[in-house]
């Protein structure tokens, strides 16, 4: 915790804290050092953090080293994605061929299934077609829009909107930010 508050650069307490062994006779004081409900007897000790703690910017980082840092997130969060259950299969699916984007029926098709099976599948994960589908075109969006010097209407071109409008409602609607913002 003290760590990733000098890296935060702030009090950061984390959400919960769940740990795997049995409350001791002391338990009642954990919540006071740790700013944050403690629950014993869980499958695995961990601190829960509010996700908005990733928008934070390193205090204590070099920019190469944060770099480097956040690239190696971003791979490993996808690689985690298209390696689980059902919901990585369609990630799979859908990333097949570049900038082509199938609808579900042909998705199921392709899974040897019928599309209210996936469904009912991904609804099993905690997921939906249409979120595997914006999650694609959001991160695609930000690697373009990052890595690459494509106008904005070639960027919505390539990702299957209609037009550079609807591509910039979308992109804020997933970051709350506008290309200008993403582009920096």
């Amino acid at each position: 915790m003290t760590h990733l508050q000098d890296v935060a650069g702030g009090v950061c307490p984390p959400v919960r804290a769940c740990f795997s062994y049995p409350a001791p006779p002391h338990a009642g004081i954990y919540p006071d050092y740790l700013g944050c409900e403690c629950l014993f007897d869980q499958a695995q000790c961990e601190l829960i953090y509010d996700s908005a703690i990733l928008d934070r910017k390193p205090q204590l980082a070099h920019p190469l080293t944060t770099a480097l840092l956040q690239e190696t997130c971003d791979r490993l969060i996808g690689q985690a994605k298209t390696s689980t259950g059902i919901s990585g299969e369609v990630y799979q699916c859908l990333m097949a061929v570049p900038g082509s984007f199938p609808d579900m029926e042909s998705v199921a098709k392709s899974m040897h299934l019928i599309s209210r099976t996936l469904r009912r599948r991904l609804d099993d994960e905690g997921t939906t077609f249409q979120a595997i589908v914006d999650d694609i075109k959001r991160s695609l969006a930000l690697e373009y829009l990052k890595t690459t010097k494509m106008s904005t209407e070639d960027v919505a071109m390539l990702l299957g909107f209609s037009d550079a409008a609807n591509f910039r409602r979308a992109l804020k609607r997933w970051t709350g930010k506008g290309t200008e913002a993403l582009r920096g």
